[in-house]
């Protein structure tokens, strides 16, 4: 796992930064993009993500992220909280 940018797909030139709180990677075995982004409201404070691109990934992240804001301590709460 990483905090860098994931490179591009292979042919993709540049990277897609995700934040410096989210862990992602690419997996050998399943081909796909996964990231770990902070969530509070799980049982074990993160939530998993899975695409097929890495533009994909990226997209579902920021959206995700969107509707948090971060709180004084740096951790992630619902927007309006």
């Amino acid at each position: 796992m990483s905090g860098t940018p994931i490179p591009g797909a292979p042919g993709t030139p540049g990277t897609v930064p995700l934040g410096s709180r989210v862990r992602y990677w690419h997996g050998n075995a399943t081909g796909r993009y996964w990231a770990m982004l902070p969530w509070p409201w799980s049982e074990h404070g993160y939530r998993l993500v899975e695409a097929k691109t890495v533009d994909d990934l990226a997209g579902q992240v920021r959206h995700l992220l969107e509707g948090m804001t971060v709180r004084d301590d740096g951790m992630p709460r619902a927007r309006g909280n």
